[in-house]
């Protein structure tokens, strides 16, 4: 029966692409009467289209799969025949122009990931801004990083663009663009005339279809998966090294520019002016200048990386009653119930600041704070850029790749926790949660105590 089922699959999936194919069909014979053909990209879209028709969309599965399980079947067929009209203009236009690595004029970097991600591009972003000072180098981010992005200001034009896959949006549909504004940016991108972009994240649907849409002389990147679709203009490729830390593997990508790289070291840029409304924030709360607290991040962008309420509740306790530290338990918005829901529990007075705060007073709050303890989070990004002394609690997410890196750091993980999918809103813990359960209040307990110790001796 599954045999049959995946036959039949096929044949839809065929007869659906035959379709959409009818209707483009006569515009791409008149431009290949009008335009000069690349027989090699033609030659590649016949290959896909053919393989399309007799076996659906069994060859885009097998090549993204893992990126690919929760999307939604209409999200899905609007890359791959948004990807293929492209793909049919750019095989009927001129080629792209080649890029002259050493001085490109126009830069396009992409970063459509979320907030902890995306801190990791900002020092790879300084050094080509200190290389190629008088290039035009724009920003692409979603909404979700566009304060992230203006707080930074490495850009000359700030580009925001949500892809219509879940895997971005997380199931907020306010951040979701429609079509007209998905064809709105697209057009933009393509009448900028890149000479380089480079793609910061690995290369889903997402990328596939920027790639196409931008055209751009040159592309640096990491690798297709599966190279199902054919690169466009001077594409220079790398593995997405799973295990490297993130801001030294975009630093890296400089080096297929033709550039050199610099000191990968994640910093968050703040003011006095910051600091100040951070410290009235706190006033609030009857927290002084100069008073010591100890911030806590419950929180994460899945919950399957999430440690559990009620251990956070006894580790904040031990805190204030061991050290006299005052606990704040910061996060965003949607995080609020959770941080209350702690609070709540505690035996000592905690403080709920999270929804509450700006990403600047959430910077300076933390940027300040004599511990930090949380999760593979955003907040946890943040405290790596001023070196505060952090307890990290890590379950299906990758530490090399992603805990903070300074001395003052103790990161707890007891098992990978292998087959989670931990960057989709939709995908359950495949464990019961079982990573993050093992780790202890205990353990827990003795790396803040150690880390304490190792700051009274410092």
């Amino acid at each position: 029966m599954i045999a049959i089922a995946r036959i039949l699959r096929r044949r839809l999936e065929g007869i659906v692409f035959l379709v959409a194919l009818l209707l483009i069909l006569p515009l791409m014979l008149v431009r290949l009467a009008l335009y000069r053909i690349n027989k090699h990209h033609l030659a590649g879209l016949l290959t896909r289209w053919g393989n399309y028709l007799r076996h659906g969309l069994d060859d885009l599965r097998k090549a993204y799969w893992p990126g690919i399980r929760y999307e939604t079947t209409r999200d899905i067929w609007f890359h791959i025949l948004a990807i293929e009209w492209f793909a049919m203009l750019n095989v009927s236009t001129h080629p792209p122009r080649r890029c002259q690595r050493q001085s490109p004029q126009r830069i396009l970097v992409i970063k459509l990931a979320h907030f902890g991600d995306a801190l990791h591009i900002f020092p790879m972003l300084q050094e080509l801004r200190k290389q190629c000072p008088d290039a035009q180098v724009d920003l692409m981010v979603g909404p979700w990083c566009e304060e992230l992005a203006k707080i930074f200001s490495k850009h000359d034009m700030l580009l925001i663009y949500s892809p219509r896959l879940g895997v971005f949006d997380r199931g907020n549909k306010p951040q979701r663009f429609s079509i007209w504004q998905t064809v709105k940016i697209w057009r933009k991108l393509r009448a900028r005339r890149y000479d380089l972009v480079i793609s910061t994240s690995t290369t889903s649907l997402a990328e596939a279809l920027l790639m196409q849409v931008v055209s751009a002389a040159q592309w640096v990147g990491t690798h297709l998966p599966g190279r199902l679709f054919n690169p466009i203009g001077d594409t220079r490729l790398v593995a997405y090294d799973s295990r490297e830390y993130e801001s030294v593997r975009v630093m890296g990508l400089l080096r297929l520019c033709g550039l050199s790289t610099g000191r990968a070291q994640l910093y968050f840029p703040l003011t006095s002016d910051d600091h100040a409304s951070a410290a009235n924030l706190l006033e609030e709360h009857r927290i002084g200048s100069g008073s010591k607290y100890a911030v806590l991040a419950p929180g994460a962008g899945w919950p399957g990386k999430q440690w559990l309420p009620e251990r956070f509740a006894e580790i904040g306790d031990r805190i204030q009653q061991q050290y006299g530290l005052q606990v704040l338990f910061i996060g965003s918005r949607s995080e609020q119930p959770l941080c209350d829901q702690i609070c709540a529990s505690m035996k000592s007075q905690a403080i709920a600041l999270a929804g509450t705060t700006s990403l600047k007073q959430l910077a300076s709050i933390i940027s300040k704070a004599s511990l930090f303890v949380g999760n593979d989070s955003g907040p946890m990004h943040v405290a790596a850029c001023f070196e505060v002394p952090s307890l990290v609690l890590f379950g299906p997410t990758i530490a090399s790749k992603w805990a903070p890196r300074h001395a003052a750091v103790k990161v707890l993980q007891h098992e990978d926790c292998s087959g989670c999918v931990s960057w989709h809103f939709r995908a359950k813990c495949l464990h019961h949660n079982r990573c993050m359960k093992a780790i202890t209040v205990e353990e827990a307990w003795r790396a803040v105590q150690e880390l304490m110790a190792q700051e009274t001796r410092s």
